[in-house]
């Protein structure tokens, strides 16, 4: 069996949870994945136009055999209803690679955003199954027109695919009104890599380390009051930096260019404590980060805001939250302070990976049938029914 994957990040992009989905799924089934890159779905805006001169890249250019990564050719008018029709001319190349995918094999569509792009594939084909993978509140990206106009797309798209998936507990609450949802938060990828030193044990510096994108829902008071309650301490931040920097930030402060995967669990290992210094609003509320995993799974303690399913683990003994209130001095000391037992780190790692989250969805038992597609209006090629591995013992 195939899969049809249309991800909300680009293939070459640091990995991420579409990318821990497609691994897994070859991994289980053995079957190819159709990777299609996102394409705007809101109209640009200036700063849309000076990041595309950035050219996002992880340096994994080299697919694996079993991957086809498609981009989408897209005017950016999704949000336009009838115009956005203009689109489904520039898309017949996709059309075409799935007909060859149904034609020869059972096939399954994940959808990591929404799309029309999206909508129209539910809509033009029958897969063995279909499911949509909420992993953000997509909405709150957007305004205006634009996020009218994908909340429509979104909950489209809920209503039709076979099963729903969504990443956190706030995510589950907005969609468990509407239809059967199964709860699959993040996890972690790290498994062999020996547990964090733990610098500033010994007489070093600590290390109070950050590793993600910089962007609006980063709380740059937060790190600044760390930084400034701890000296000695050195604030480390590495990622891409999509908001303006404040100026004058304490010499403690390193400002250091993104990494990627083996390189970002590299610079992990070099923390005394893991930041998660996200801002608390609509954004980050339906937000389950990895990074969260990633640091407990190196065996770091961590330091958090209170956002989003952060606030679903309040008797995690690593984990330490921060607010206006709190005297981030003693709060590092305390950090600094909790002990570290292999066991627990081998526990964690055992029951946050990949494969245990996807693996507790059943995405391999069918439903009895299809999805239906009653009031799709749908037509086109319909895969023929294979059973699954679960199905025949060997999942």
């Amino acid at each position: 069996m195939n899969l049809i994957y249309l991800s909300p990040v680009p293939w070459n992009s640091f990995k991420q949870r579409p990318h821990r989905f497609v691994e897994w799924f070859h991994g289980v089934t053995g079957g190819s994945v159709l990777w299609i890159d996102p394409y705007p779905t809101r109209f640009l805006s200036l700063r849309d136009l000076l990041a595309s001169r950035k050219k996002e890249t992880s340096g994994c250019h080299d697919y694996p055999q079993w991957l086809t990564v498609k981009s989408v050719s897209s005017i950016p008018i999704e949000p336009l209803g009838f115009l956005s029709r203009l689109n489904h001319l520039l898309w017949q190349d996709i059309f075409s690679r799935v007909d060859e995918i149904l034609a020869g094999d059972d096939a399954m569509l994940a959808i990591g955003k929404p799309s029309k792009l999206a909508m129209i594939l539910l809509k033009k084909y029958r897969f063995r199954m279909s499911l949509y993978d909420a992993m953000d509140d997509f909405p709150a990206f957007y305004d205006g027109l634009s996020r009218q106009s994908f909340s429509a797309t979104e909950r489209e798209i809920a209503q039709a695919v076979s099963k729903m998936v969504v990443s956190s507990t706030t995510l589950h609450k907005k969609w468990s009104l509407e239809r059967p949802v199964i709860l699959a938060k993040n996890a972690s990828a790290i498994v062999g890599d020996p547990a964090c030193s733990r610098v500033g044990r010994n007489g070093s510096p600590p290390v109070l380390g950050y590793v993600g994108t910089v962007a609006s829902w980063f709380d740059w008071p937060m790190v600044v009051d760390l930084a400034k309650s701890n000296p000695h301490a050195i604030v480390r931040i590495i990622g891409p930096q999509h908001t303006p920097t404040p100026t004058h930030l304490p010499a403690n402060i390193e400002l250091l260019p993104e990494c990627y995967n083996g390189d970002a669990i590299r610079e992990m290992r070099a923390f005394s404590v893991g930041l998660i210094p996200f801002k608390r609003n609509r954004l980050t509320a339906s937000v389950d980060p990895i990074k969260y995993y990633e640091y407990r799974a190196l065996g770091l303690p961590v330091i958090s805001s209170y956002f989003g399913e952060m606030m679903q683990r309040p008797d995690d003994d690593g984990l330490f939250f921060m607010d206006d209130q709190t005297d981030a001095a003693a709060l590092v000391t305390q950090a600094l302070d909790v002990p570290r037992s292999s066991d627990c780190i081998d526990d964690f790692r055992e029951n946050n990976s990949w494969a245990s989250r996807f693996e507790s969805i059943d995405l391999l038992i069918w439903p009895e049938h299809a999805h239906s597609r009653k009031n799709l209006n749908l037509q086109g090629p319909v895969a023929a029914p294979v059973k699954s591995r679960a199905a025949t013992g060997t999942y």
